[in-house]
This record gives C-alpha cells, sequence and structure tokens, in this order.
C-alpha cells in the first residue's frame, strides 16, 4: 500500500515511460499487432488530392528512440477516398473488414473483407454474399472474441432523413469460413468505443430509458450491465475514446469530456476500471499541458479518434492520425498484485 498513499487517487501513475513519434504524410486507418514487435498499417494519402491507400509493416523495437522501420507491401486493393475500415488480429491471421468511402453522395458503404495469415504473409479475400453476411454498412463496432469476428450494428447510408441504425449481430469464424447472425442489439450503440475484457464486448451507453449501463456481448446474447459511476467517466458528456484489456478484469480507458464552447478542445480523462466490481480510479494525462499551454497536446489529435495495439502486456502503441505515442505500462498495473480497490475511487 506505500506504492499508493503519497499519490492523489485522481492523479495515479499508471506509465513509466510515453514518447511522441510523427508519422509521415500519410493518415492511419487501421492497425493491428502482427506480433514480434510488428504492426500492420493501412495508410491513406491525401497529398495528391485523391486519397490513396497502402498497406505498410511498422516494425518498433519496444524501447526504440525512433519510429522504426516502415515497409510498404502487397496488399488488396482498396478505393481511393477510403474513410474506414478495421483490422482484428484473430489467431494467426488479421481480419480486414468493412468500408466506407465519400463520394458525391457522401459517405457510402461498400462490402470489403480479406484475411492476412501471418506465417505466409498471403491475402484471401473473402467474397460479399446477399443473405449469409452482414450488408455493407457505415460505422459498425468490430470487435474480436476468442476466436471470431464480431460486427454490432452500424448505419445504413445517409439520406436527407439522416442515419438508420441497424440493430443486428453477426460472427465471422476464422475456423470455418462462415458467418452467423445472433441477437440483436438491445440498446442504440452510439459515441463511445467498444472495449473487449475477458472475452466480453463492452459498450457504454446512457440514454433516457437505460440511464447509466454498459451493454455486455458474449456467447451469442446481450445484456445490460447497470454502472452507477458511468457518468464519472464522461459518458453523459462525451464518450470513450480508447478501452483496452491489462490484466485480469482490468481496463484502460481514456474519455473525452465534450466542452460547451463550440471553438473549445476536449478534455481527456484517464481511468483504470474494474469491469466486474466497477471500482475505478483516475490516473495521470499523458503529455500534460505546460504553463504555456490551455490544453494537453493530446487532445486534438486523439479527439479525431485514436486505434490501440499492444505491442506486448506493458508497451501499446496509440495511433492517432499522424501521431503514434508509446507507452510503457507500469508492469505493477498488468501484474496479480494490483488492484483498483487497493486506491479507491474519487467521487
Amino acid at each position: 500500500s506505500g506504492r499508493t498513499d503519497s499519490v492523489a487517487m485522481h492523479d495515479h501513475p499508471w506509465f513509466t515511460d510515453a514518447k511522441e513519434f510523427e508519422f509521415d504524410s500519410s493518415d492511419i486507418l487501421a492497425a493491428a499487432s502482427l506480433g514480434c514487435n510488428r504492426v500492420l498499417l493501412l495508410t491513406i494519402d491525401y497529398g495528391s488530392g485523391i486519397g490513396r491507400c497502402e498497406w505498410r509493416i511498422l516494425t518498433h523495437p519496444f524501447d526504440a528512440s525512433e519510429l522504426g522501420r516502415v515497409d510498404i507491401v502487397q496488399g488488396p486493393e482498396i478505393p481511393d477516398d477510403l474513410m474506414v475500415v478495421d483490422l482484428c488480429r484473430i489467431q494467426d491471421v488479421v481480419v480486414a473488414y468493412g468500408g466506407s468511402k465519400l463520394s458525391d453522395e457522401g459517405i457510402v458503404p461498400f462490402w470489403f473483407m480479406a484475411v492476412y495469415t501471418i506465417s505466409t504473409g498471403e491475402w484471401e479475400t473473402i467474397p460479399y454474399t446477399e443473405g449469409e453476411c452482414p450488408v455493407p454498412r457505415s460505422a459498425p463496432y468490430v470487435c474480436t472474441l476468442s476466436d471470431r469476428m464480431v460486427v454490432l450494428g452500424g448505419e445504413r447510408k445517409e439520406s436527407a432523413e439522416g442515419r438508420t441504425p441497424y440493430s443486428d449481430t453477426w460472427e465471422w469464424s476464422v475456423d470455418t469460413r462462415e458467418w452467423t447472425q445472433c441477437e440483436d442489439i438491445p440498446r442504440a450503440l452510439a459515441g463511445s468505443v467498444a472495449g473487449v475484457n475477458m472475452d466480453v464486448i463492452r459498450v457504454p451507453v446512457r440514454d433516457a430509458s437505460s440511464g447509466d449501463v454498459s451493454v455486455l456481448y458474449s456467447g451469442g446474447r446481450y445484456h445490460l450491465d447497470t454502472d452507477p459511476w458511468q457518468s464519472r467517466l464522461g459518458v453523459e458528456t462525451g464518450s470513450s475514446v480508447l478501452d483496452v484489456p491489462l490484466y485480469g478484469q482490468h481496463r484502460l480507458v481514456i474519455t473525452m469530456n465534450s466542452s460547451a464552447e463550440p471553438e473549445a478542445v476536449s478534455d481527456l480523462e484517464y481511468w483504470i476500471v474494474d469491469s466486474v466490481s466497477h471500482d475505478r480510479m483516475q490516473c495521470q494525462p499523458l503529455f500534460p499541458p505546460t504553463p504555456e499551454q490551455d490544453v494537453a497536446p493530446l487532445n486534438g489529435a486523439f479527439s479525431c479518434g485514436v486505434i490501440p495495439v499492444m505491442l506486448n502486456p506493458t508497451t501499446l502503441l496509440i495511433f492517432a492520425s499522424e501521431v503514434i505515442v508509446r507507452v510503457t505500462i507500469d508492469p505493477f498495473l498488468v501484474s496479480p498484485e494490483f488492484h483498483t480497490s487497493m486506491v479507491g475511487t474519487r467521487l
């Protein structure tokens, strides 16, 4: 307990080192770990006026002082002006799924799915089969559970009436290469990212009918988990932008509290959360603002969305547009000895 007694509960240390790297002129759309300090990237270059996509592999030793080597590799062709594709690591493959592009008609979803085998470097394209897989959609939640990829919800093509959400859920098995439709989503999902912990997908939601709850999905079924502390995580006034598992039932959650001022930059808050007890502690920020700065340097970059990739149990890479942040997590926080109840929760 001597480790935490002298630390303010709202500023608990959770990392031993953090370093920011600038990427090149390309934006990072998606990323997934390949193991051995390698990350598969999908990037887009807006320099020519047309967003051209490239597949790359980043090799980044966990203690490197520079970014590391970035190699362009062959991969399935993707349309220009892509906006969204998800990369999911499942066992010994990475699945690229989804697809939304910007056109004269607005945001248009299209079918894209390919499987990258890590050991061989080969790609396999998965075709669209009507009625046997999810229809093309924008902004679904895409997660990995054990040996399968899960697609939750999403939205239909934009129209004059706005966006219409999907409520269906699909699982794709890496073993059978087949899709299975599962239970429908019980609540509209929007705003916050999905996190996976102990083979359970968790999405925080807040509305008049459900209050502070998280929508949990596992084993083909949903249930709602009441969380009386959830508004403390900023979901009421903003959203979670990152949710990654640590050890056991603990998660690292970064939230963004939106300001009422139109031109203001949202504030980031860092938390370690116990998924079972809902106990949580607020942690020190990455790169806090100096006396000359009004906001933390990362707030603007993180507001556009981030992609977390764990290189190993204590090395987290956070991809945010043209910025990569490497965080060395305190080994104590990913050990059996750590528990949030040792620190307590700030009201």
